[in-house]
């Protein structure tokens, strides 16, 4: 969650690779779905997968949102990642706050067969 909430704005809903737990500052903010990004795709799945009655809050507002507050996280993180981040058929990784606007790197990995 504390990545979610840390995502980047103006309806980007891009994530960075590498995140300071002590500071709270992204360290790297190329985002894409690669490495060092697909496993938090993947774990969201998994946890709605497997609570599906989890009721915890996503927005940090108490208002919960029951069992589909990390469906919706992985729904809002896929969107954005389609919007910003989709360059023809590739999805190449982008400035999260900028996505493709800012330009993209064009080297693929095995892990972005998304």
């Amino acid at each position: 969650r504390a990545l979610w909430m840390r995502r980047s704005g103006d309806g980007l809903d891009l994530l960075g690779k590498h995140f300071d737990t002590s500071s709270g500052i992204w360290t790297e903010t190329l985002s894409g779905i690669g490495s060092n990004s697909d496993s938090f795709y993947e774990y969201l799945a998994k946890h709605h997968v497997l609570f599906p009655d989890d009721g915890d809050d996503v927005g940090g507002d108490g208002n919960g949102g029951g069992a589909g507050d990390f469906w919706t996280m992985l729904v809002e993180a896929y969107n954005g990642v389609h919007r910003n981040s989709r360059t023809g058929e590739w999805y190449p990784d982008t400035d999260m706050n900028g996505g493709t606007q800012r330009g993209a790197r064009h080297v693929f990995e095995s892990l972005m067969a998304f």
